[in-house]
């Protein structure tokens, strides 16, 4: 599951709904970056065209992703603009090993600057959520 963990995002401007990454956007292609907790840096971008931006936090990683445990992980997302605006996303889950012998999450939270924005307790392996700032 380290592998193809991913979490897929796009960011909306709260007022108005429009995209916030893309050409004539606030926040051109390649001026995201996400770090993990650790200040490594974990996506280096560029968004895709589409809007989207794709976080694989484990891959080319050796970390693992905890097992019958509740987990907290943090993730800093760079934006650049004039200056740096740098937000927070937070991912609270807990997987398990199913019965095909596979890790699958069972609860998964994602807040954006500490706001909840997506919460799932079904069984999951990623998802796609909209961001509004």
């Amino acid at each position: 599951m380290e592998e193809i963990y991913t979490i897929q995002f796009g960011l909306f401007d709260k007022n108005t709904n429009e995209p916030l990454f893309g050409f004539g956007a606030r926040y051109n292609f390649d001026s995201v970056l996400v770090y993990d907790a650790n200040e490594v840096l974990i996506y280096p971008g560029p968004v895709l065209r589409s809007g989207r931006v794709d976080l694989s936090p484990y891959l080319q990683s050796n970390a693992q992703i905890p097992v019958e445990k509740d987990t907290t992980e943090y993730y800093y997302l760079h934006l650049k603009e004039q200056g740096l605006d740098i937000d927070t996303l937070r991912v609270d889950y807990r997987a398990v090993i199913n019965d095909c012998s596979e890790k699958e999450f069972t609860k998964l939270n994602l807040y954006y600057n500490e706001e909840l924005i997506y919460e799932n307790d079904r069984p999951t392996i990623g998802y796609y959520v909209e961001l509004y700032k």
